[in-house]
């Protein structure tokens, strides 16, 4: 029998085990994995819903934005208009909730939304238990380091989704990216990863992440958040970061807000 054993407590494969001496329970993440990459249209529309709705709680927290803001604060207006969005709007019955992480500044201590301060959203919503993953970052009377670096991060979001096209393998998207950082002078741009498969809540990033090794094609059905994070000590936190859906001959971008330090 095939099943996540790592994903599962120990009480539950050891009560299988109890109950079904006979079996063999053999670890199949990989299989899960491919199974879950692929989604079926009911799939894709709720995905499609839980973009667009994070991109309006955004844009929300976006227009709030004032001098003396914490963090918590500029969350609490991206919420705040999610659900306005979604009160009496049938399309968003299966909304569950909405969460994601704000943050004000490099990360090296608290501090208020004010020039020169980057503000990161990296932000998701619920519906009927499949999560979205769109990312922005904003900034009051931004220097001209912090514009440099939107700019070229901005361009390489452009390069990485440019990659992904039907039948294309997933590694591009990473190579695309990380290339036209370097190429825009950040020759230490380097992530691990450049996004990943959003689906499931409950597993939140999944399976195939856009990495260097991974060689599988994109394939129609998958749907993916392609991100460029990048953090800078001394001049701020970014997140730039996009859902886009693998159709039978193109690629559709789910979130259309601006990109617009």
């Amino acid at each position: 029998i095939g099943l996540e054993v790592v994903s599962l407590p120990a009480w539950l494969t050891d009560g299988l085990r109890d109950r079904i001496p006979g079996a063999e329970l053999v670890e199949a993440t990989a299989v899960f994995d491919d199974l879950r990459a692929i989604k079926d249209e009911r799939e894709r529309e709720n995905l499609r819903l839980a973009g667009r709705l994070t991109e309006v709680g955004i844009a929300g927290a976006r227009d709030a934005l004032q001098p003396g803001m914490r963090a918590i604060e500029v969350s609490a207006a991206y919420h705040t208009a999610i659900w306005q969005a979604v009160r009496g709007d049938a399309r968003y019955a299966g909304m569950r909730q909405a969460e994601g992480l704000v943050s004000v500044g490099d990360g090296q201590r608290p501090v208020e939304v004010g020039p020169g301060e980057t503000v990161k959203l990296d932000m998701q919503v619920d519906v009927n238990g499949y999560h979205s993953d769109v990312g922005r970052t904003y900034c009051l009377q931004p220097a001209a380091e912090q514009q440099a670096i939107y700019d070229a991060l901005s361009r390489a979001l452009d390069a990485a989704i440019g990659a992904a096209a039907p039948g294309a393998p997933i590694n591009a998207i990473w190579q695309a990216g990380t290339r036209a950082m370097r190429e825009a002078g950040f020759a230490n741009y380097s992530r691990g990863h450049l996004g990943h498969s959003v689906g499931l809540a409950h597993h939140y990033e999944e399976a195939p992440f856009i990495s260097a090794t991974e060689m599988r094609p994109l394939a129609p059905g998958m749907v993916l958040s392609i991100e460029l994070p990048y953090y800078l000590l001394g001049v701020g936190s970014y997140q730039m970061e996009r859902m886009v859906m693998v159709g039978e001959s193109a690629v559709e971008v789910v979130d259309t807000l601006p990109f617009q330090f």
